[in-house]
């Protein structure tokens, strides 16, 4: 199984979320903006269990944490 980067998982959900016509959606707001944080915490989810949980459950914790700052 290739290695998947941080870098890499969160710019495949932008790309999604971009291709299903959230065109302002970024690396940085995907975590802040309530409406894509929330898409991104269901991508995430997806792809459990395919080998990348570690790396998976600790940007669903960033998520997590930046929207409690920015409730």
């Amino acid at each position: 199984m290739p290695k998947l980067t941080r870098e890499q998982l969160i710019t495949h959900c932008v790309h999604g979320l971009q291709d299903f016509g959230y065109s302002a959606v970024n690396q940085e707001n995907i975590f802040t903006d309530f409406v894509y944080s929330q898409f991104f915490i269901r991508m995430l989810k997806n792809g459990l269990g395919e080998g990348y949980d570690d790396l998976i459950q600790s940007l669903i914790q960033e998520v997590e944490e930046k929207q409690s700052k920015t409730l």
